[in-house]
Formats: structure tokens, C-alpha cells, sequence
């Protein structure tokens, strides 16, 4: 659900859209200047938050898509799904020794009983944290949460605007010119459609000059690890011992490639690589000019053409 974030800002730009156009038809009515001015302003103020929907849903579409298909390397929260679980030794080693640091098994296996059952139930956690990242959902979720909004607003937004337009074609003929309603709302949506297309725009800019110029610094960011039962070494300590010691005692290829797989897994969940960055910002500014561009092209063009022809001279 997190690409539905989209929603927040527009939904903000639609609800003083709303504010507007309910003052528009509030004036008209205490004029007399409309007949139909509450029922054009409820189809007006229901069509605007419709294509608001439809807006925020397509745009989280296509970052869905971009981030499956292009943008692979980009990262959200929701993807992480938590660093894999870690193994740890026992805080005392076979002889009573602390554990301090990587154990070597330079003669014996200094893995305790605990240890090795520890490191049985490690790998069935493992493996079922492997699988669940493998069978990920979330970009299912993602994908099935936008459709199911986009297709619940499109039509509710062709069906009102149809409505709006019809309402409108009655009272330009009976007043000889457009409503103001109508006029705010072309123009109000145009003004979304261009601010989201701007700012996006300059993002991207801004993004593309940012890896231009090489601005990342080499530092990565980091997710916070998982907190460690007291008393417990590194997150790493315990798969280094299984791969040191793995022939005094007794781990198979198999064990050793799986501490080795899961020391990969888990540097690569706490740090964001740079391009993992890049890649994120561009799946979220993309899909922001992509519909801010013809959302500000279509409603601005509608709205003009119909003010010139209400201005154009009448033929006899």
C-alpha cells in the first residue's frame, strides 16, 4: 500500500479544489445566476475527486511496474521485509572460555550441543525467511491495491463527468456563456495537472544531475539491525564460526554456502546502495510526469477552446 502515498498530496490539492467549488456554487445559488448550480456542483465536486483518485492510482501503477520490470535495484520500506535472522553462539564456548570473537576450531569443534541444535533451528528460519523474500507478495499487493481503486474511480469519474458536461452543454445554451463552476474546476484541475508535472520535473532534474555530477557520497544508509539478546557477539560472528569451523565439526558444503548466503543477504538489507537510491527516486517522479503532463495538457486545452468559442462572433 505504501505507493498509494501518492494519494496524500493530491487528495490535499482536490479537497481545497472541493473548498472552491462548493463557494462557486454557494455564490451562484444566493445569485440566482444558475438553475442547476448545486446539482453541476455536486457533479463537478465529485468528478474532481474521482480523477484525483484515478490520478494518484495510475501514478502508483506505474511505480509498481517501473520498480518490478525497470527499476529493479529501487527499494521501499516494504520491501526489506526485515533482515534475515541471525545465529548466535552461546555466550561460553565448550571449556567455559568466553566467546569473544570469530570461533576457529583450530583443533577442536568449540561448538557446544546448543549450538549446533541453535544452528538446526537457524537454518529452518532461514530458509523460511528465503522463501518468503522468493515469493514476495508485496509488489502483488501493491499492484492489486491500485487496480482495484483505478478501476472503481475511472468509470465513477467518466460517468459524473459526463453528467457535469451534459449539465453544462444545458446551461451554456439557456445563459449564452460557461459556468463559472465549470471554468474553476478546467482550470483548477489544469493547475494540479501542471504543479505535479513541475515539481516532479524538477526532482528528476535533479536526480539525473545529481548522478551527473557524482554527488553520492560512498556512505550508504543503514538500516537499523535487529537488537540482540544480551550478552550475544555481532550479527556475523556466528555464521563466520560455522564457515571456519565447518570441518572439525562437521557442517556440510551445504551449511557452509548457506552462512555464506546469509551474511550476503544480511549486508545487503541494513545498506542502501546510492543506486538503490537513484533507482527509488526515479520510480517515484517518473510516474508523477507521466500523468501531471496530459492531465495539465487535456484540461487546459478543453477549457480554452470553449472560452474561444463562446467569445468567437456569432455568424448570421
Amino acid at each position: 500500500m505504501e505507493n498509494l502515498g501518492y494519494l496524500i498530496p493530491i487528495l490535499f490539492i482536490s479537497g481545497a479544489g472541493v473548498v472552491v467549488l462548493v463557494a462557486v456554487a454557494i455564490v451562484q445559488d444566493l445569485r440566482q445566476e444558475r438553475k442547476y448550480g448545486y446539482r453541476q456542483a455536486f457533479f463537478t465536486v465529485v468528478s474532481l475527486v474521482m480523477i484525483a483518485l484515478a490520478v494518484g492510482s495510475t501514478a502508483s501503477l506505474v511505480t509498481t511496474g517501473l520498480k518490478a520490470s525497470v527499476l529493479k535495484k529501487a527499494q521501499s520500506n516494504n520491501q526489506y521485509r526485515g533482515t534475515p535472522p541471525a545465529f548466535y553462539l552461546e555466550n561460553q564456548a565448550p571449556s567455559g572460555t568466553p566467546v569473544t570473537s570469530t570461533l576457529t576450531c583450530a583443533t577442536d569443534c568449540q561448538f557446544s550441543a546448543v549450538d549446533k541444535q541453535n544452528f538446526t533451528d537457524w537454518k529452518t528460519n532461514y530458509q523460511s525467511w528465503k522463501d518468503s523474500i522468493a515469493n514476495s507478495t508485496q509488489t502483488r499487493r501493491d499492484l492489486a491495491a491500485s487496480l482495484s481503486l483505478f478501476i472503481i474511480s475511472l468509470p465513477l469519474y467518466l460517468l459524473f463527468a459526463r453528467w457535469m458536461n451534459r449539465g453544462s452543454a444545458e446551461e451554456q445554451k439557456e445563459h449564452q456563456r460557461l459556468s463559472p463552476l465549470r471554468s474553476v474546476y478546467f482550470y483548477g484541475v489544469a493547475f494540479g495537472g501542471l504543479i505535479l508535472a513541475v515539481v516532479s520535473g524538477a526532482m528528476l532534474i535533479n536526480t539525473g544531475l545529481k548522478v551527473a555530477l557524482k554527488t553520492e557520497t560512498s556512505n550508504t544508509g543503514v538500516i537499523a539491525a535487529p537488537t540482540k539478546f544480551p550478552g550475544a557477539l555481532s550479527d556475523t560472528t556466528g555464521a563466520d564460526s560455522v564457515v571456519a569451523c565447518a570441518d572439525k565439526c562437521g557442517f556440510t558444503a551445504a551449511d557452509v554456502a548457506l552462512a555464506q548466503q546469509w551474511k550476503q543477504d544480511y549486508q545487503s538489507t541494513i545498506k542502501v546502495a546510492p543506486s538503490s537510491t537513484t533507482q527509488n527516486d526515479l520510480a517515484n517522479e517518473i510516474p508523477l510526469v507521466a500523468v501531471g503532463i496530459p492531465l495539465f495538457w487535456f484540461h487546459f486545452a478543453r477549457i480554452r477552446k470553449e472560452t474561444q468559442a463562446q467569445g468567437a462572433p456569432a455568424t448570421t
